[in-house]
């Protein structure tokens, strides 16, 4: 990717050249299907059980493919969690997906952030608070 914008010299903004460096995987599939799974999560899906289901599956094949491809484990916890949310049901509500997306890279703001959302419906503030503190610096990053 920098090859090609170098060959079309195009300038980027600092947010546009993390995006690209934090592509999270090398596997062009994989993100391929990370980045359907982003754009069905972007539109919004809250209250629509299929579409959620749907983020979960293509991340869930991204990491099939790449299995330590953390961005994609972090967009399944937030989807699982959503979907409890909404839905309620068994599970973990994402927990097990956000921790394995922090023992691959812990700087991920979305994964602490659904650890946080957890912790709090479990009235386990102090835990949410610090889950907070860190997705805030993480992205702050």
């Amino acid at each position: 990717s920098r090859a090609i914008v170098a060959a079309l010299k195009v300038k980027l903004l600092p947010e546009e050249k993390k995006a690209i460096e934090r592509r999270g995987t090398d596997n062009v599939e994989a993100y391929n299907l990370y980045l359907l799974g982003r754009q069905i999560y972007t539109i919004g899906f809250e209250g629509d059980r299929r579409r959620g289901e749907a983020i979960i599956r293509f991340c869930q094949r991204a990491v099939e493919i790449d299995p330590n491809y953390a961005e994609a484990w972090a967009l399944i916890a937030m989807a699982e969690m959503a979907l409890r949310s909404h839905f309620g049901g068994s599970g973990d509500g994402g927990v097990s997906a956000a921790e394995r997306a922090l023992e691959l890279n812990v700087n991920l703001p979305e994964a602490h952030a659904v650890k946080a959302r957890i912790f709090s419906e479990e009235k386990r503030h102090d835990e949410a608070s610090r889950e907070i503190e860190t997705a805030l610096r993480t992205a702050a990053a």
